[in-house]
């Protein structure tokens, strides 16, 4: 019965989140409102009953084998990002460096950087927050992500593997 009225409860809270929302409110609070509307889109959207944060304030998203973070700037920089790791400790060859190219080339939509000082490689998408933001926007970000991290993430492990720091 408890977890009825608590989904009864969640579902309001939903039904008063229009399918955009414009940031540009004047009593919006920022990042504050654009936090808690990531939190209950992905509540939704996701069917998660709660939503956890990582250590750098992050949300991670579990997508099988793969977890996807949705992070969000602050201040005049209102944005969200979309990210995974596909690899860490990576040798850091030109031919690392040709297998980046190849799947930013596979994914217009996404980026893949090299983080040399931390021999990372990641994929993300960034989605500015100008007036709205939609769910179908997030929810493509993360999938987009997703495939990507499910796509390369093992292949590039197999070919270039973890080296010893």
């Amino acid at each position: 019965m408890s977890i009825h009225t608590e989904r009864a409860q969640l579902d309001e809270l939903l039904e008063r989140i229009p399918d955009t929302i414009d940031f540009d409110v004047e009593d919006a609070e920022g990042c504050r409102d654009l936090g808690r509307w990531l939190e209950l889109t992905l509540r939704h959207r996701l069917g998660l009953a709660f939503i956890a944060r990582d250590e750098t304030g992050g949300i991670p998203v579990p997508l099988g084998d793969n977890v996807v973070h949705v992070r969000y700037g602050d201040g005049d920089e209102q944005f969200v990002t979309v990210s995974t790791l596909l690899l860490e400790d990576a040798a850091l060859t030109p031919e690392l460096y040709e297998a980046v190219n190849a799947i930013n080339a596979h994914t217009p939509l996404a980026k893949t950087v090299i983080d040399t000082a931390g021999r990372r490689i990641v994929t993300s998408v960034d989605l500015e927050v100008v007036d709205t933001l939609s769910p179908h926007d997030l929810m493509l970000a993360i999938e987009i992500v997703g495939r990507a991290a499910e796509q390369f993430g093992c292949r590039l492990q197999s070919r270039f593997g973890s080296v010893d720091a």
